[in-house]
């Protein structure tokens, strides 16, 4: 009889073991104190990916442009500009559903910089949306421009403030 249990143990186990990765939950990261969904959240990634790519080049920093623009919309914007901010990442959404019928992951090149000469224009668009793509761009490049990479390769900046020169000729 133990022998019965112990083997029924053992297929529970075995199956339990495989069916373990599918039950895994797609990661996602939580943030705090804003009110969008996980779609609106891709969609800000892509979306500043897409105002300054980097791909290629060597970019080093402590954290990534999506986490940088959250942190920064979280910490350094009162609750009224972040609320317009999260209104104008809803109906920049609904843009370009309505005008493209794709979401702006699925955009071309040619049809992102459409919807961006659209939103730089200003004409005609709500101050959410202005608001959503003045911060949006201005983080995305104050990103780029606060990394190692810009500020060694564009700047004759050094980490290291100052130089010892031990022997100098006086």
């Amino acid at each position: 009889m133990k022998r019965r249990k112990v083997l029924q143990y053992m297929v529970v186990g075995a199956a339990g073991m495989t069916l373990w990765p599918a039950c895994k939950v797609a990661e996602t990261k939580s943030f705090d104190g804003l009110d969008l969904s996980t779609d609106q959240i891709d969609l800000l990634d892509q979306f500043v990916t897409a105002i300054l790519p980097a791909d290629g080049l060597p970019i080093e920093t402590p954290e990534s442009r999506l986490d940088f623009v959250v942190t920064m919309l979280r910490d350094c914007t009162s609750p009224d500009e972040r609320r317009q901010f999260e209104n104008g990442v809803k109906e920049f959404q609904e843009y370009t559903r309505n005008n493209f019928q794709k979401p702006f992951g699925n955009l071309s090149q040619t049809d992102q910089e459409t919807a961006f000469i659209h939103l730089h224009e200003e004409e005609g668009i709500s101050e959410n949306l202005k608001t959503f793509y003045s911060r949006s761009r201005a983080w995305s490049i104050q990103h780029f421009t606060t990394s190692s990479y810009f500020l060694n390769t564009y700047t004759d900046f050094q980490f290291v403030p100052g130089h010892f020169y031990g022997c100098v000729a006086i």
